[in-house]
């Protein structure tokens, strides 16, 4: 969706205004991971990024 949308405005991917659009429509969570993973890295990274299992525990153990 976000590729079909940068196409529509004429931006490319790594297009701040891009970025900002995807990030900020990330759940809480992976808009956390996004931002430790690192925000000025191309989309294409931080997308396959989000797609690879988050390493920290959903639930703590007791």
């Amino acid at each position: 969706m976000i590729k079909l949308h940068s196409i529509g405005i004429g931006k490319d991917l790594d297009d701040i205004d891009v970025k900002v659009k995807f990030i900020s429509g990330l759940s809480p969570d992976n808009e956390k991971r996004v931002h430790e993973f690192g925000v000025k890295k191309p989309l294409s990274e931080i997308f396959e990024h989000l797609l690879k299992p988050s390493s920290k525990p959903t639930c703590p153990e007791y």
